[in-house]
């Protein structure tokens, strides 16, 4: 039986699970005994990371099942389920820390935060840091669980600075947009002392398997093809003018073929009629100029110009001998 069957993860934002997409580089990003998955951030949005056992979950020899889970490569907060109890499930949103600065102990509900890059040199962050980033990470591990003989109390150091803020030095031209957020800040009861350790079993169920989900942006999905593009906008179709259409203007609204072909034919023969009174054609004669067709069909005659002899004058006597 596969160790990660009967094992779910879910991260809860709005009231409903985020779809998971499948990583399309999972062959290449292969590791052992590692499942990853991306998932949709919205900047601002809260959200809850759920773990179910499912009926299929193989027990073994374990007694109970430790869960370790860490936002952006930050330290690891731990849950666990005895299995002789009816609890399969556990849901994880929000933090609990001591704020060293009030002296009271303060929950934390979990967003998807904004990272803030500066154009200036953070030496507080260095590149190593900003590996896991936008990563939720659950590991789980079947462990026994063993009592304490000094029961442990809750740790009141501060726990290390989530990265809120980078340098675009650090960030070395990755394209980063969000971080986890602590958002805010209700006072609550110290935490019970903790009574149990619990030990991961020998053997390979020992092992501890991971769930990382990687959290993006919805442009960022697009971009690595877990989303599908948009399709773009498609070009206004050609008007294709279909010549047998019927001019209402022409066939008097008529809807027959019949009556479209006799008022044509009608139309042609008025047309015919207009033609024959306005081209009247005269055939030239010498000394004629005719103008242009362009010039409204119109001939203008002129009279044909005497000519002037050049010569001696010639006289003619007409008196009789």
């Amino acid at each position: 039986m596969a160790l990660y069957e009967g094992i779910k993860v879910e991260v809860i934002s709005g009231g409903q699970p985020l779809r998971m997409y499948e990583d399309p580089d999972k062959e290449e990003n292969a590791k052992p005994l590692t499942c990853q998955h991306y998932i949709e951030a919205v900047t601002g949005a809260k959200f809850a990371v759920k773990v179910r056992l499912t009926d299929t979950f193989s027990v073994g020899h374990c007694d109970a099942v430790k869960f370790q889970m860490s936002f952006d490569g930050g330290p690891c907060w731990d849950f666990h389920i005895d299995l002789k109890s009816s609890v399969r499930n556990v849901k994880f949103s929000y933090i609990t820390e001591y704020c060293k600065k009030t002296g009271q102990w303060k929950d934390y509900d979990l967003s998807f935060g904004s990272l803030n890059i500066q154009e200036t040199a953070n030496s507080a962050t260095q590149p190593a840091q900003t590996q896991n980033l936008r990563m939720i990470r659950v590991a789980v591990i079947r462990a026994n669980k063993i009592i304490r003989q000094v029961p442990r109390s809750w740790s009141r150091l501060e726990k290390p600075q989530r990265i809120s803020q980078v340098s675009e030095k650090t960030m070395k031209g990755k394209a980063i947009a969000n971080t986890v957020d602590l958002v805010g800040g209700r006072l609550t009861a110290e935490p019970p002392p903790i009574l149990y350790d619990h030990y991961p079993v020998s053997g390979p169920q020992g092992v501890p398997i991971y769930f990382n989900i990687l959290y993006r942006l919805a442009s960022a999905l697009r971009m690595l093809g877990c989303i599908p593009r948009s399709p773009s906008p498609e070009s206004d179709a050609p008007v294709i003018v279909d010549r047998k259409e019927k001019p209402t203007s022409l066939a008097n609204n008529s809807d027959t073929d019949a009556d479209l072909h006799q008022e044509v034919k009608a139309l042609r023969e008025r047309l015919s009629l207009l033609e024959r009174d306005t081209n009247v054609k005269t055939e030239p004669r010498s000394g004629q100029k005719r103008i242009k067709p362009e010039d409204d069909d119109l001939e203008i005659v002129e009279p044909p110009k005497r000519q002037r002899h050049s010569g001696p004058l010639e006289t003619i006597d007409l008196t009789a001998d």
